[in-house]
């Protein structure tokens, strides 16, 4: 097997003799079926074990993976480390495509966050991880022994050879570690069904498997916060009296704490290893199944064409070109295209047996009027084309003649990233023509879309293959001509411009199976509701038409320059760029001509609440120099504190400053809101933690002129009777303050 994919503690035969027959393996995952507090309980409980193994002498590895093993209760009969060469009785061509699957995958998962080091702590010579590993005893503990030479480098004491240390070494410890070096027998009985099950559909093995990935992502985020009670010294929620619960305390909080920390930071990277190769694992096995539940392109016959513009209606033998302009592939009809770009329009066109070609250049005039009516007949074009040829300069200049696996993974990835991939009028021509897309290589040489995709995912880099998961655009679909969800277009749109201005929202009513609006605002008043969680992005919104000033006025999220006021008066700029998601399986709230009228999760705020909250803020400046995502940088201080101190979530600040000034004025009310579920009953939870700084995130609205002596607008049993104004939407933390309730509200 390669030196280059995660090593095995057992073969795939060993597991797969524990495991019986594959296709009656039971998958059931522990903790189902639990209210969500005894789940809390019973999965913080669960890490008791996990805490005792990892500290474990000599077999840390062998215990954590067996009792990470109870996740799956029934899945294993007996543990393969009990099984001997004789007993081993399994399919050897199930056990050796496995294998090949896990040759595919990265030696070490992806790391994403950085091992405990405080440079308090390092000035005070108190126990770091980087310690133990530097004076040999984490070495031979927690890294493989092949590894543990790289850490035998002598450093001195002083801050520039500890400096130094961390930055040799912090990627090297992570990719060594037993850990991360090994793969969890969990995820080896998931290849080992995705292996028996090769493409095919199975509804319960794939919700069986997400409940599962769900359910070690609950263990992470319970363990993660079991880890901060131990640094924070909280012991409050471990007095009840009950066994179970004690010895959880006794081994959150040992009476011989030493390497306590260090071990529950391993702990922690095993976790975070499980659960990352998991949700690869679930991906690949869901965009296999896309892949190959599509019929092929059939092969074709070509016939020549002459060199001059003639035209005839488009058709099933149409030969469809999605392009970049930049690209230098550009025209028009009234003005035509250089003639060597025709002849070899035509020369591809006649290698597909096409009798003629469509490309913008030559179809769509600049006219107004008339580009308005050829715009309006590009879906069908694409959907009825009997291909969908894609050129792009980067994609031209790789060659797929005799081509290996590593080309097909060269130009999966040129795909993702090139011009073509990530402009919006491309993602629409590649959505209606998806039935049967192919790239155009050097040389002329084409590669069918379908073809790469599934070379990749049978014999690829898997994570590579998982970024398809991110352009499911790009899968095949079983109709290229059905109306996607306005809220799904905006959200892949959210990524991807247009040159000409208006164009997105061309673009987002055209996926949408609308006609081509003429604005944002007809875009929206032929709506009837939205997924409210859809709004909680900083798209900029609709400015001067009551009624729609929630509404997106574009789909493309750009970076939004904002600043607040330091309280010595200086200006903090930051920025901003909160994507928007579908919004699926949040509430829907009706589109009407007074405004968005629908259920939210409220929060409203006074005067003396805000300023507590900004007085919060304000306690956890940072220095300039400082910030979370330099942890290997020293903490460099300042001799005028506070004029060298910014706020460490700015965004949230501003929301908090934000509230003061709209709560200065007299007779005006503020809240922030954020989405409920698709029943209006609790909290909306599928947009937390999305994004790079995995922030909370609310939206505040404002009343004016509302009078507080007003009786019918403070009753919580009636309707909301204000009209609340749409303010943006802000970062937010303190989001487990009890006086969220649910309201319904006008948003205008």
């Amino acid at each position: 097997m390669s030196s280059g994919c995660p090593r095995q503690q057992f073969s795939f035969e060993s597991v797969l003799t524990c495991i019986g027959d594959p296709m009656h393996i039971d998958i059931r995952v522990a903790f189902d079926g639990l209210d969500e507090f005894e789940k809390e309980w019973q999965l913080k409980e669960f890490c008791t074990e996990l805490v005792h193994a990892v500290k474990h002498p000599s077999e840390h590895l062998l215990r954590l993976d067996a009792h990470l093993s109870q996740l799956l209760p029934g899945a294993l009969k007996q543990r393969p480390g009990w099984i001997t060469p004789e007993q081993i009785v399994c399919s050897k061509v199930l056990a050796s495509e496995a294998n090949q699957l896990l040759s595919r995958f990265p030696k070490a998962p992806q790391r994403l966050f950085t091992l405990p080091l405080s440079n308090s702590g390092l000035f005070a010579k108190r126990s770091t991880v980087w310690d133990r590993i530097k004076d040999g005893r984490w070495a031979s503990r927690y890294l493989v022994p092949e590894a543990r030479s790289l850490f035998q480098t002598p450093y001195g004491d002083d801050a520039a050879s500890v400096m130094q240390l961390l930055e040799d070494m912090q990627d090297h410890a992570w990719d060594n570690f037993f850990v991360t070096s090994f793969i969890d027998t969990n995820n080896m009985i998931f290849m080992l069904k995705i292996a028996d099950l090769g493409h095919q559909p199975d509804l319960n093995f794939a919700l069986s498997f997400r409940a599962y990935v769900n359910i070690l992502g609950e263990l992470v985020d319970q363990y993660d916060a079991l880890v901060d009670a131990v640094k924070f010294g909280v012991r409050e929620p471990f007095e009840d009296p009950t066994p179970s619960v004690q010895a959880l305390k006794a081994a959150l909080f040992p009476a011989v704490s030493d390497d306590h920390e260090q071990c529950l930071s391993v702990l922690k990277v095993y976790l975070w290893s499980a659960w990352q190769r998991s949700v690869m694992l679930y991906f690949y096995y869901l965009i296999g199944v896309r892949l190959w539940q599509c019929e092929n392109p059939r092969a074709v016959i070509a016939n020549e064409y002459d060199e001059s513009l003639h035209y005839c209606k488009a058709s099933s033998s149409t030969m469809a070109i999605s392009h970049v302009w930049s690209h230098g592939q550009g025209g028009r009809p009234e003005d035509g295209i250089n003639i060597c770009l025709h002849k070899r329009y035509c020369q591809l066109a006649n290698a597909f047996d096409c009798d003629s070609y469509w490309i913008d250049s030559t179809c769509i005039p600049d006219d107004l009027q008339l580009r308005k009516e050829a715009i309006m007949s590009i879906n069908q074009i694409f959907c009825d084309s009997k291909i969908t040829l894609i050129s792009d300069k980067d994609m031209q200049s790789k060659s797929m003649r005799s081509a290996s696996v590593a080309d097909f993974e060269t130009l999966l990835s040129i795909l993702l990233v090139c011009d073509w991939g990530v402009r919006a009028w491309t993602m629409l021509e590649a959505i209606r023509g998806n039935r049967s897309i192919h790239i155009l290589c050097a040389d002329d040489h084409t590669i069918g879309l379908v073809e790469l995709l599934r070379t990749v995912h049978q014999k690829g880099k898997v994570d590579l293959v998982i970024l398809l998961g991110s352009a499911q655009h790009l899968l095949p679909a079983g109709d290229s001509n059905s109306a996607k969800p306005i809220e799904e277009v905006g959200h892949l749109l959210s990524q991807r411009h247009a040159s000409r201005t208006n164009d997105e929202i061309i673009i987002w009513g055209l996926v949408s199976n609308m006609k081509a609006p003429a604005d944002v605002l007809q875009l929206w008043k032929a709506r009837e509701q939205v997924a409210t969680a859809f709004l909680m992005s900083s798209a900029q919104r609709i400015d001067g038409f009551p009624g729609y000033g929630w509404a997106p006025a574009t789909p493309y999220i750009r970076p939004q320059r904002r600043n607040v006021q330091l309280p010595r008066g200086q200006i903090q700029i930051y920025s901003v760029r909160y994507p928007s998601y579908d919004g699926s399986g949040s509430y829907s709230a009706r589109i009407t001509a007074q405004g968005l009228q629908g259920l939210w999760l409220v929060h409203d705020m006074d005067q003396a609440v805000v300023s507590d909250l900004y007085a919060e803020c304000v306690e956890r400046m940072s220095p300039t120099q400082w910030t979370d995502r330099e942890l290997e940088k020293p903490l460099v201080g300042c001799e005028d504190g506070l004029d060298s101190m910014v706020f460490e979530r700015p965004d949230y600040a501003k929301a908090c400053d934000t509230l003061r000034s709209l709560l200065s004025t007299p007779y005006t009310k503020a809240r922030v809101i954020r989405p409920l579920d698709s029943e209006g009953t609790s909290l909306y939870l599928g947009n937390d933690e999305r994004g790079e700084d995995f922030a909370v995130l609310v939206a505040i609205c404002v009343c004016y002129g509302t009078s507080r002596n007003s009786k019918d607008c403070n009753d919580l049993n009636m309707v909301d009777c204000e009209k609340w104004e749409w303010k943006g939407v802000f970062e937010w933390i303190d989001d487990s303050h009890p006086d969220w309730t649910t309201r319904e509200m006008l948003i205008v």
